[in-house]
């Protein structure tokens, strides 16, 4: 079986303007349990025209939708 590779922030700001920083231990304990990492954006048109125009992502069409409103990609390197 392979691995799939992601970086997930380590610093949150939440509403109430709290701050929550994960450790690594956190992240280790948490992701072996539950595999399923979530992050809510409360403006999702604005963060998908910012990473549109700004950073240049670009729309990608999924083989097979699961509910995801937006899919992007966004090539890194010419290799």
């Amino acid at each position: 079986m392979g691995s799939y590779v992601t970086v997930i922030p380590r610093r949150f700001v939440l509403d109430t303007g709290d701050v929550v920083v994960l450790t690594a231990r956190d992240v280790e304990e948490k992701l072996v349990r539950d595999t399923l990492f979530k992050l809510w954006v409360p403006n999702i048109e604005a963060v998908y025209r910012y990473l549109t125009s700004v950073q240049g992502f670009e729309f990608a069409a999924l083989s097979t939708p699961k509910g995801e409103r937006y899919s992007l990609r966004k090539v890194i390197s010419d290799v």
